[in-house]
């Protein structure tokens, strides 16, 4: 995982008094191709990865993950977007981020590489 996404997180549920529930992490990309996909030790089993089927599935101890596309139509307290260039440098991408961004009902991070 990245060190930035592993330092949001913690920032947010630490920080921020989040339960862990209330955070889903969106990338246009699986899980395995996200750099969500290598978390440290004391994160794996605390990110569970969501499809399409499952979203309403999470219980508070756990992260979600999710492609944008399976996360259609829903909301979470707290998106953390990743795996995205800055805001506005790629076109194809603009409408992800755009979709992405418009899901969050209390807090929004973009985590760039």
């Amino acid at each position: 995982m990245n060190r930035l996404l592993k330092k949001e997180l913690r920032s947010l549920v630490d920080g921020e008094g989040f339960n862990p529930g209330d955070i889903v992490v969106l990338s246009p990309f699986a899980f395995a191709r996200s750099w969500t996909s290598s978390p440290p030790s004391e994160l794996c089993n605390s990110i569970a990865v969501l499809d399409d089927s499952s979203p309403r599935k999470l219980n508070r101890n756990t992260i979600g993950f999710a492609q944008i596309g399976d996360f259609k139509g829903l909301e979470s307290e707290v998106i953390v977007l990743v795996d995205m260039p800055r805001p506005g440098r790629s076109e194809t991408l603009r409408s992800c981020q755009y979709v992405g961004m418009s899901w969050a009902r209390a807090l929004l991070s973009m985590v760039c590489c």
